[in-house]
């Protein structure tokens, strides 16, 4: 009986033994750990930075010790990935976005290292915006493939992120990239429209309108005229009320003697052209239709229009050809 006790003492020892050896071995003890953990607590209002030093200290301890250690480093395990997360989002708020989608890289994994979803879905979230405003930080320095880069993220990761397709849309729009540009474009005025966000939508109408406007006289100087009206056409589909683009129609009609065409366009733009200057150049064009269309009247009517707005370049050129070619319009009466 004696000697199952002393056994059972030896066994008690050794066990308390290798419970020890750890402790022994590091040289640090529980109290070690939580005089880290006091440590990272007493700057974790101010300075995150040192928290977390002071709590991996911590943590690391506590993972040495083992069991004695186990209550501890589940505490610290409970703060660590938040405090990632707000490292992370501290840069991000103080718009230094190339540090902050590092640190969020950072805190994404420390969570799923300890499963904290909470944390998980706060990354999730700030990563479209950090990744927007990556590339509106390469956008401003006119990298214009980085930019679109990051704002193409942006939007992979929130499809929604109207601002990131906007902002694309501008990208590529500086790019000359029209088949981007336009898909952009058509996403942006879909979640613009989903949330009635006006302000959006006239400018990005305009902005379509203006760049399909600059392509179709691009090609209209070129003589590609069937590319020309494409691209006017498309600026009409985002400004109905554009006099311009409905002018260089005109131009192109009636060069192609396509006066029935002519006509049609600029009494479209005659809706919306309310200044002289505008309306003169309009009937100068419809006349010149009327005329190689055989109706004379209406030619005449035009033509005189143009000289009553003593424009000092039509005017005269109006005159001429209803000297010229129209009889002095002698025929109406």
């Amino acid at each position: 009986m004696l000697i199952l006790k002393n056994e059972f003492m030896k066994i008690k020892i050794v066990a308390l033994f290798l419970f020890l050896l750890p402790l022994v071995l590091n040289g640090q003890t529980i109290n070690d750990a939580k005089d880290a953990y006091n440590k990272g607590a007493k700057t974790f209002s101010t300075d995150k930075d040192s928290t977390l030093i002071y709590w991996e200290q911590g943590l690391s301890i506590c993972k040495t010790l083992g069991t004695p250690g186990d209550s501890l480093r589940m505490k610290i395990e409970m703060y660590i990935p938040g405090i990632y997360y707000d490292l992370a989002y501290a840069s991000y708020r103080e718009k230094k976005f190339d540090e902050a989608l590092k640190k969020l890289d950072k805190a994404m994994q420390v969570a799923e290292q300890y499963k904290d979803e909470k944390n998980i879905q706060k990354v999730n979230k700030l990563l479209p915006t950090a990744n927007f405003g990556m590339g509106n930080n390469f956008f401003r320095k006119n990298d214009l493939d980085n930019a679109t880069k990051y704002y193409e993220i942006a939007v992979q990761l929130d499809p929604k992120l109207e601002k990131a397709w906007y902002n694309m849309a501008q990208a590529y729009l500086k790019m000359g990239n029209a088949e981007k540009m336009a898909a952009a474009m058509d996403k942006t005025f879909e979640l613009a429209k989903a949330e009635n966000d006006t302000v959006t939508i006239k400018n990005a109408s305009k902005q379509c309108r203006d760049f399909y406007y600059k392509q179709g006289l691009s090609a209209a100087s070129k003589n590609e005229n069937a590319t020309a009206l494409t691209n006017l056409n498309k600026a009409l589909s985002y400004d109905i009320k554009f006099v311009d683009a409905y002018y260089i129609m005109a131009t192109i009609y009636n060069k192609q003697s396509k006066s029935s065409e002519a006509i049609e366009v600029i009494n479209n733009a005659l809706k919306y052209e309310a200044s002289r200057a505008g309306t003169t150049r309009l009937y100068f064009q419809l006349g010149y239709a009327y005329a190689a269309s055989k109706q004379t009247a209406e030619a005449c009517s035009a033509f005189k229009k143009v000289v009553d707005s003593k424009d000092k370049d039509l005017a005269p050129k109006a005159a001429d050809i209803i000297k010229k070619n129209l009889n002095n319009c002698a025929d109406i009466k």
